[in-house]
């Protein structure tokens, strides 16, 4: 099992790192997504959970004008 699979599936069942780098690999290329909001709204997700990454990449996203 390749890591975008394995991260999807911990994903889906609400780990906010796994949420957090299957977002990030979505972002940057290296993993698809099921369409354009998959990726914020994992990093929605991960900043629910109170994952302290979710909030960094948030804001990073944020300050380019990709997330409220």
């Amino acid at each position: 099992m390749n890591e975008a699979v394995s991260l999807r599936l911990r994903a889906a069942s609400g780990d906010p790192r796994a949420q957090v780098r299957l977002a990030h690999l979505m972002l940057t290329g290296r993993a698809p997504a099921s369409g354009p909001g998959e990726p914020l709204a994992l990093i929605a997700q991960a900043c629910a959970a109170r994952h302290s990454d979710a909030f960094l990449y948030h804001a990073a996203l944020a300050a380019r004008g990709h997330a409220r």
